[in-house]
């Protein structure tokens, strides 16, 4: 097992590819792809941090990932799809008015300001660019993950549902203190051709309300800044060590049983 996890910036690789890879999209500190490169696999990371070049608003550069993906170059898919204009953080006040609602997940008709418009606008975007990676990740039978948190409005919108109507499709919820963190944080985890299972009792659930049921003590609410003035929603951000492990292992299994499953078919024809 590679002790030093490695991941490379997607763009960088030279072409053409020499081995198969992992890809983790919108992948912030990569913390899945580094578990899957520590499994052995070769792994890359997909970040608009990265550069301009990857921009996935322009279309050409989800057009290259989906060449990828249909050219059998790619064994797995993580996508911590941008939540910001998803958020009900702008629901109650004070602050800037709401850009969504249950009705209107794909962004409140008549918004004024331009900077609203076209936060939803980047939002769309990139939640249809999850959603085609996810179909043709269920087409070419490649386990594809998805994830925001639980009170994302992304969940509403009628392309991802339609995802998750797949036979293939599968999801799951878990709250960051069940993984040591302070706060409680229930996300969801939503993918094809993944088996959840190992993830199913990371539930902050049977205690009495407000307490954190691994601790007994009131979860830290993320709101306003630290210390250093940097924003607790920030902070909490990146997934939980035990989860990124987890995730990976999900994907790294039906890579496994699909391997396992070949050699059985070609020996059985044998």
């Amino acid at each position: 097992m590679n002790q030093q996890p490695k991941v490379v910036p997607a763009l960088s690789v030279p072409r053409p590819f020499k081995t198969i890879f992992f890809l983790e999209i919108f992948s912030g500190t990569a913390g899945v792809a580094k578990h899957m490169s520590t499994f052995g696999y070769f792994a890359i990371a997909w970040d608009i941090l990265l550069g301009p070049n990857y921009d996935l608003t322009i279309p050409s550069n989800l057009l290259l990932i989906l060449g990828w993906i249909t050219s059998g170059w790619v064994i797995g898919i993580h996508m911590g799809t941008p939540c910001q204009s998803f958020s009900r953080a702008r629901d109650h006040g004070p602050g800037p008015p709401p850009l969504r609602s249950n009705e209107h997940p794909l962004g409140l008709p008549g918004l004024a300001r331009a900077g609203d418009l076209r936060a939803v606008q980047i939002g769309n975007i990139l939640m249809r660019v999850s959603v085609r990676v996810l179909r043709a990740c269920a087409r070419a039978r490649i386990p594809c993950s998805i994830e925001n948190p639980r009170s994302s409005r992304i969940w509403l919108c009628p392309q991802i549902e339609s995802v998750l109507r797949l036979r293939c499709c599968s999801s799951v919820i878990v709250d960051y203190c069940m993984f040591g963190k302070p706060w409680r944080k229930s996300t969801i985890f939503a993918g094809v051709h993944l088996d959840w299972s190992s993830l199913g009792n990371f539930r902050c659930l049977g205690a009495a309300p407000g307490l954190c049921r691994r601790t007994g003590l009131p979860h830290q609410q993320l709101s306003g800044v630290n210390d250093a003035g940097v924003f607790w929603t920030k902070i909490a951000e990146p997934y939980p060590t035990k989860l990124c492990y987890l995730v990976a292992s999900a994907c790294m299994n039906f890579e496994v049983s699909e391997t396992a499953n070949g050699m059985w078919k070609l020996i059985s024809a044998s």
